[in-house]
């Protein structure tokens, strides 16, 4: 008996221990996630585990008529309501965590999912206070609201938050041109920035051909430059947001940079007939490493400069470690690390600012992460030369080598890290040429050794030939002339496309079910309608008005043109220009349209194009300029965020504010020896161009063999190209047949409508939409 009260009495205390340790504990190991009251415009996440203790803050909103809100907004041009951030311990610590900060958006100010006019601004307590953005934030939508939302490990230094907005401005992402130069056997240069914007150089007060300058101008002044421009340190908008987001549900890969360098590589593969060579700095270098390294179909990439890459990480990432220095009392770190109060106050100082910097991606950062490791499993390209530029000078004057913190932080030692990037992560082995500076993370790419060292490093690839001097010659020398009476040299017969049999042709035709499940819709009292998908949504566009998919008038203006472009339709009218919105939200976001022109079309971040008819005649302007006179004006078509211009002769395309005549009939014709009449359409799939003409006939162009083939030649609709799930629909007003493209097949099957078929459009998710005329217009669905 007195055995099992022993035994009773010992689990008794047990369990009380347990239990006291638990009491003690919890908040350390588990701390709630804390969330800010969802009544005001801001919300504060805090995950559970991001302090060692529970933190409770308290926001308040700065009332608007006191001398506290008009020396903040002194400060900085803060829209609407500032808030007072206060923490009741006092604490002054870094999160290991990001904390997430939101702030709804004003709708009356969102005017678009491309559109990244807002940021999170913040003032510290500090004395004086610092005044600043937020890096890397985002707009996202929760629950019909927009926010802008931003990320930090240092929270409990913010006092102030408020909203700033800009004058409406959309995101520009993708590879852009800087300055323009004429084609030599040079590569055009990209320039790839890290966390640093000033890499680029911009001067923007000197343009020259149109373009802002830099200083990679005057060192490679026979050569075009470009920048690949991607959003990470700046807001991100609704659209590249729901792009990751997308991109992160498809393949389970939560990485920004990893996301970026497969963008990158897309964009490379755009220009598979041009030459460049990259400088990247910083996590540039990761996305260009990536791009090439993942993916050894790019071909056009010579050489890759990586100036400060971090290949191995940084260690300046890493949340934990700063959490040792955040906040602390700098008298106290010093003693205990045996350096100087102003070291530490430079290192803290560094690791904040840069650590801010990379909030939304310091996971991929952090060395020996999921996505070096990927990385650095690729191995390098033998057919790509590589530069490595490895900056090891730290701007810290004190020798650091021996001393504690050199194991935290290697980049901050002499002659081993810049004060970012140590030299053992930026060195790659095996590569071509490795160069050291005595030079610092943020000064490296100014210092004219380095940048020597890169014109010569580039220069040593760029082909290099002679031209004999001029011989007399015994040998007779013929002129021929060309149909319009000009000299034409064999080399310009040469340019001339080939005949090619890329697509097997049916041997016979056979009628087929190929839309299925025809379903009416309604009617619409218009004579005529044309359909556009927005997004994931359906609308219908007379001349006077704009309808939804349930058929219902949302927008009635005198309608001059429309453009779909990056999932917005922008409207041209009498009065201005319109957006309408996925949502079907339309607004207005410019009053001015071009005096003449009897269609007009604004094009993003280009101007406007206008066509204006006349009798027997035809002229088009792109903003000011006469780009076309005589042909007829046929559409604009958007395809991977490229603008085309389809003329009844030619089909061109804008580059730079500029058009580019890509096919014309002129040339086809004389290739085929066939007539053909006005071009109707065309659908681009990989480097194949289909080219629809009104005589039945559809040509398919491979750009990069530069061949052509007459795919069809009279049974065939001339109406419109559709491409879905690899199959090339071909319509006409009243029939419809496919080319399947993977397999490169005309099967020669095709289906007859009773109705006449004005317009049609396959969405995203494979339902046709039909516009037909018999008495009125009718809206008729189907599925493939």
């Amino acid at each position: 008996m007195e055995k099992k009260y022993k035994i009773l009495l010992f689990i008794i205390v047990i369990a009380i221990v347990m239990l006291v340790f638990f009491l003690i504990f919890k908040n350390i190991f588990l701390p709630p996630k804390e969330i800010t009251p969802s009544s005001t415009n801001i919300q504060i996440d805090i995950p559970k585990s991001a302090f060692s203790s529970k933190k409770n803050i308290d926001i308040r909103v700065v009332d608007k008529s006191s001398e506290e809100y008009q020396e903040l907004i002194n400060y900085k041009n803060f829209y609407g309501e500032i808030y007072k951030i206060t923490f009741s311990d006092e604490s002054n610590e870094s999160s290991i965590l990001p904390i997430t900060l939101r702030y709804k958006i004003p709708k009356d100010n969102y005017f678009g999912d491309n559109f990244i006019n807002f940021s999170l601004a913040y003032i510290t307590r500090e004395d004086p206070p610092i005044v600043s953005e937020f890096s890397g934030e985002k707009i996202v939508k929760i629950e019909n609201e927009y926010y802008i939302e931003a990320q930090t490990f240092q929270i409990t230094k913010v006092h102030y938050i408020g909203l700033v907005i800009e004058s409406p401005q959309e995101s520009s992402i993708g590879l852009k041109v800087i300055k323009e130069a004429p084609p030599t056997l040079e590569p055009d240069i990209i320039l790839i920035p890290g966390t640093d914007l000033n890499f680029l150089g911009r001067v923007m007060n000197v343009p020259e051909n149109g373009y802002p300058q830099s200083f990679w101008s005057s060192l490679f002044p026979n050569r075009t430059i470009w920048s690949y421009n991607y959003p990470l340190t700046s807001t991100r908008s609704q659209n590249y947001n729901d792009s990751f987001v997308s991109f992160v549900k498809r393949t389970g890969i939560n990485s920004y940079i990893e996301f970026e360098g497969r963008r990158l590589a897309q964009e490379l593969s755009r220009f598979p007939n041009k030459k460049f060579d990259i400088i990247a700095h910083g996590i540039g270098g990761l996305i260009a490493r990536y791009a090439l390294e993942s993916s050894q179909t790019i071909q056009n990439v010579e050489n890759l400069v990586l100036i400060s890459t971090p290949n191995k990480g940084s260690n300046l990432a890493n949340p934990l470690f700063f959490n040792l220095l955040f906040g602390k009392n700098t008298d106290i770190l010093s003693q205990y690390f045996n350096v100087e109060d102003s070291t530490i106050l430079k290192i803290t100082s560094q690791i904040s600012s840069y650590l801010d910097q990379i909030n939304s991606y310091y996971e991929d950062l952090i060395p020996d992460s999921e996505f070096l490791n990927k990385l650095n499993s690729f191995g390098i390209r033998n057919d790509i030369r590589y530069l490595s530029v490895i900056g090891n000078n730290p701007e810290i004057e004190e020798d650091l080598s021996n001393k504690y913190i050199s194991r935290l932080y290697p980049e901050f030692v002499q002659g081993k890290g810049d004060g970012i990037v140590s030299v053992d992560s930026a060195n790659l082995e095996g590569i071509e040429k490795t160069y050291y500076s005595k030079k610092s993370f943020y000064e490296i790419y100014n210092d004219p050794d380095v940048l020597k060292e890169i014109v010569n490093f580039l220069e040593e690839s760029v082909p290099s030939y002679s031209v004999e001097p001029f011989k007399d010659d015994n040998f007779v020398e013929y002129t021929y002339e060309t149909e319009e009476g000009n000299s034409s040299s064999d080399q310009s017969k040469n340019t001339h496309p080939s005949i090619i049999s890329s697509f097997t042709l049916p041997s016979q035709y056979k009628e087929s079910s190929i839309l299925l499940n025809p379903v009416k819709q309604g009617e619409i009292d218009e004579d005529t309608l044309s359909i556009i998908a927005v997004g994931e949504n359906i609308y219908f566009k007379s001349p006077n008005s704009i309808y939804n998919s349930k058929l219902e008038k949302i927008f009635s203006n005198k309608i001059m043109g429309g453009l779909l472009f990056n999932n917005k339709y922008y409207i041209s009218t009498i009065d201005g220009i319109y957006i309408l919105n996925e949502n079907g939200k339309i607004d207005k976001i410019n009053s001015e349209i071009p005096s003449k022109g009897t269609e007009i079309y604004y094009l993003p971040n280009i101007g406007f194009l206008s066509v204006e008819y006349e009798s027997n005649n035809c002229n088009v302007y792109l903003n000011d300029s006469l780009i076309n006179q005589g042909s007829n004006f046929i559409s604009l078509k958007v395809i991977n965020g490229e603008i085309y211009v389809i003329f009844e002769d030619k089909i061109t395309k804008l580059q730079n504010k500029d058009v580019v005549e890509l096919i014309n009939t002129s040339t086809i014709q004389e290739v085929l020896e066939t007539q053909f009449g006005e071009i109707t359409d065309f659908a681009l799939y990989n480097n194949n161009y289909f080219i629809l003409f009104s005589n039945y006939k559809l040509v398919l162009w491979n750009s990069s063999k530069n061949g052509l083939q007459l795919i069809e030649d009279g049974n065939i609709g001339r109406l419109k190209l559709q491409i879905f799930n690899d199959k090339l629909f071909v319509f006409g007003k009243d029939y419809v047949s496919y080319i399947l493209l993977k397999e490169a097949t005309f099967p020669g099957f095709f289906q007859r409508f009773e109705r006449h078929i004005i317009d049609v459009l396959i969405d995203k998710n494979g339902k046709g939409w039909i516009v037909t005329k018999n008495n009125r217009i009718e809206i008729i669905t189907f599925s493939l």
